[in-house]
């Protein structure tokens, strides 16, 4: 890949990042509130199909699921909440469906070491993607969290780089998908 230096080549990079992570698994930590929250992180896609799990280990006692367009979220008793997030930018980012010669892009910051791209086109909030890039081609390297701001409220997710793994089906096998209490 090019060295990305302008804004339609960082979209596309962007873009195609996103759309092939199809196995990832990391542990995670969420600031939301001024509250420290974290946890296990699992994504799945295989045929057209995406696959997302949470299990907050700290923080809150709640597991959070994504099936396609519909989010899951079971608390400690094994009550269920769910709603579609199909008008918001987490969607596309997690489901490999980002287009954003489509959407309100707007580069935060491009650096040699990392890249802030934040999409803000959507019904519903906005999603700053947070990325590291390999020292000497300055593409991006690895997804590292991003921020996501609905009306007043901001969430800062990122992921743990010491278990950061993609591309490796067995570190997400799909009966972790399975709903637990």
């Amino acid at each position: 890949m090019q060295n990305i230096a302008n804004s339609a080549d960082i979209n596309k990079q962007v873009e195609t990042y996103m759309n092939n992570l199809d196995f990832v698994f990391s542990q995670f930590y969420q600031i939301a509130d001024n509250k420290l929250y974290s946890g296990k992180f699992w994504l799945r896609k295989e045929k057209g199909i995406t696959n997302v799990r949470l299990e907050y280990t700290e923080g809150v006692k709640q597991n959070i699921y994504i099936y396609g367009d519909k989010v899951v979220i079971v608390d400690a008793k094994g009550k269920e909440k769910s709603f579609s997030i199909s008008r918001t930018p987490v969607f596309a980012v997690l489901t490999g469906k980002l287009n954003l010669t489509k959407e309100q892009t707007e580069i935060v910051e491009n650096s040699d070491q990392s890249l802030k791209i934040k999409i803000s086109s959507y019904k519903s909030g906005e999603i700053t993607l947070l990325f590291s890039k390999y020292e000497f081609t300055k593409n991006i390297k690895d997804l590292e969290g991003w921020i996501y701001k609905e009306e007043q409220r901001e969430t800062l997710f990122t992921f743990d780089p010491d278990t950061w793994s993609v591309k490796n089906a067995k570190n997400v096998p799909l009966d972790v998908f399975e709903k637990r209490h």
